[in-house]
């Protein structure tokens, strides 16, 4: 059965950005027989801005200037970008125990969220120094996203020098009930 529960939520991300989002709905059985508890859970949409200063431009600029990616960073540089943004798209469960929390408590810490990721993060659009946002590259964007994906699975494997090895995702950390 499901049954709407929606609620407004700001979330928290580990680079301090706050996204505000309409969230909530419960899944339960309604079999008599299914002793599992309800569970609530939402989708959560929300696009981070990854700097050109992070290590993995630094990585494909000075450490594998061979690659194709070597060739993509350096027209960041001569476009004069200043970051990328990166969508993502994931579900958040919360089990009722952590339901209650945020309700009485008004927040809840990721460690008691489970998150899952629907598809993986897309790069949709870099921004320039002067603030102008191209988003309309699709050419460059899949450049960029193809950049993002490999240096994702360097990390994954590590095959990174310590030294260019830097967080590219952006996670929730917390999430907090708005009060209307």
């Amino acid at each position: 059965m499901l049954t709407p529960s929606p609620m407004k939520l700001s979330l928290t991300l580990d680079n301090d950005d706050k996204v505000l989002i309409n969230w909530g709905v419960i899944f339960e059985s309604t079999d008599p027989n299914d002793d599992r508890r309800p569970t609530y859970c939402g989708s959560v949409a929300y696009t981070y801005q990854l700097p050109v200063t992070h290590k993995l431009f630094e990585y494909y600029r000075k450490v594998d200037t061979s690659s194709k990616y070597h060739e993509v960073v350096e027209e960041l540089y001569k476009r004069k970008v200043s970051y990328i943004s990166i969508h993502v798209h994931q579900t958040i469960d919360l089990n009722e125990d952590a339901f209650e929390s945020l309700n009485k408590c008004g927040y809840v810490h990721s460690t008691f969220m489970k998150k899952s990721l629907i598809g993986s993060p897309v790069v949709v659009s870099h921004t320039l120094v002067d603030g102008a946002i191209m988003d309309n590259c699709e050419t460059f964007n899949k450049a960029l996203q193809d950049m993002y994906e490999r240096y994702v699975e360097l990390q994954l494997f590590r095959d990174l020098e310590p030294e260019y090895d830097e967080e590219t995702f952006v996670d929730i950390i917390k999430a907090e009930k708005i009060k209307e």
